[in-house]
């Protein structure tokens, strides 16, 4: 039973985990690199556009 309501919240949880991840790469890194992997380097350039322009 423990097991169903892991891999649910794993299925919910991952496009979250992805989303974030992805946010803090740069587009070369998105293009070529893995979506599941960490950015190599956290770029937060995005996060002020979006800011800035909200």
């Amino acid at each position: 039973m423990y097991l169903l309501l892991v891999l649910f919240a794993l299925y919910y949880i991952a496009p979250l985990y992805v989303m974030l991840s992805t946010s803090f790469k740069s587009l070369d890194e998105i293009r070529h690199g893995n979506l599941l992997a960490l950015p190599h380097t956290w770029n937060t350039v995005s996060w002020g556009k979006a800011w800035s322009s909200a």
